[in-house]
């Protein structure tokens, strides 16, 4: 009988141990909870120039800056929050300023990529004058120009120099012009090559009419003295894509 009491007595002992240890455990786990809140709120305290919540915003979110600005209006952070916002929005300025020129460019292609002027069409006759016709039986020379097959050129003939009059002509893909000059002067030929003629493009400032796209300068390096005398440009493409004639510019072509 003793010893049934004594068993007793052990398991309540026993019971009531293992209640005080889970007791002990559940309070370290709140302890350590507690802890930890408390390392938080001293941390945020410490942050008296809010820089943690400033580094929380992401780089774009401009409201999220503002919002930063109007809360914490002294905070030492709040001019590099002014130029993120306006970074921000100088890059979503630039993105749909680049969308609308893609749109504008996708317009122009769908409703002149396939344009071509007729063969010996002078488009910048309107500036340079139109260009005099010789027959076989008054003096005078020629150039005569080939186009490669796969681009339209426009030659332009300067006379005597780079500030001389200008003979205009557009020679379509694969096709052949003469461009008729009085003897005795010295001609610089330039070319410039292109795909899809858009008659309001604006060339160097003060011409309109241009190619859309693939567009090429070149031109003759030497200036070339005529009297009575015809002088020939058969124009191909190189492999890598640059014309075998001297390279050139809008500015030199205009």
């Amino acid at each position: 009988m003793f010893g049934d009491i004594l068993t007793v007595a052990i398991k309540d002992i026993t019971f009531k141990f293992i209640k005080v240890l889970h007791v002990l455990v559940n309070m370290k786990s709140i302890i350590k909870s507690l802890a930890y809140s408390l390392l938080l709120v001293f941390v945020f305290s410490c942050d008296t120039d809010h820089k943690t919540e400033f580094y929380r915003i992401q780089r774009d979110d401009t409201s999220g800056y503002e919002a930063f600005i109007r809360k914490y209006p002294s905070s030492s952070f709040v001019p590099y929050a002014r130029e993120r916002i306006k970074t921000a929005k100088d890059e979503q300025r630039l993105r749909e300023e680049q969308e609308r020129l893609e749109a504008e460019a996708r317009c122009l292609e769908s409703q002149y990529g396939k344009n071509s002027l007729s063969n010996g069409a002078q488009p910048y006759s309107r500036w340079y004058g139109a260009n005099q016709y010789y027959d076989d039986y008054t003096a005078h020379s020629e150039i005569r120009v080939k186009a490669p097959y796969n681009s339209d050129v426009i030659a332009n003939v300067r006379y005597n120099n780079m500030n001389g009059s200008v003979a205009g002509y557009n020679i379509k893909a694969g096709n052949s012009a003469t461009i008729y000059l009085r003897n005795g002067s010295y001609y610089q030929t330039f070319f410039y090559y292109g795909k899809g003629w858009f008659p309001d493009k604006q060339m160097n400032g003060k011409f309109r009419g241009g190619f859309l796209k693939n567009e090429a300068f070149s031109k003759d390096v030497s200036p070339s003295y005529l009297e009575n005398q015809i002088l020939s440009y058969e124009l191909t493409m190189q492999g890598n894509g640059n014309f075998q004639t001297s390279t050139s510019n809008e500015g030199e072509m205009f």
